[in-house]
């Protein structure tokens, strides 16, 4: 967050800022919903070919309440093993950002700004 905040010009600061905790909070957002998704969707499609591959009779519930433990456990297995890749891309990505600094001159000009007496 820093260095997005930083490749802004000062007095967009506060912009940068709350767009910042905008995207913040719709990421958070949207990310656990995918990450639901995709936990539910490959915990479905576990359970499924578990059933089938053991030949399990939908009647007999212990049978089917160890397929589903053990569907669900690989469901959420996948969903954390793509939230990993999405880390290391996005580490990965990281390393490729510019350090940027607020000029000279602007950083004078904000602080000439603050000091200057405000209107009454």
């Amino acid at each position: 967050m820093t260095a997005g905040l930083n490749a802004l010009p000062l007095r967009l600061n506060p912009h940068g800022t709350a767009m910042t905790n905008t995207i913040n909070a719709i990421g958070g957002a949207i990310g656990t919903a995918l990450f639901v998704s995709i936990m539910s969707v490959r915990s479905e499609r576990h359970i499924a070919a578990i059933i089938r591959e053991q030949q399990i009779n939908p009647a007999d519930q212990a049978q089917m309440a160890l397929a589903t433990n053990q569907g669900m456990t690989m469901g959420t297995n996948d969903a954390f093993l793509i939230a990993t890749l999405f880390a290391v891309v996005g580490l990965i990505l990281a390393f490729f950002l510019r350090d940027s600094s607020p000029e000279v001159g602007e950083m004078e000009g904000v602080k000439a700004k603050r000091k200057a007496p405000q209107p009454s």
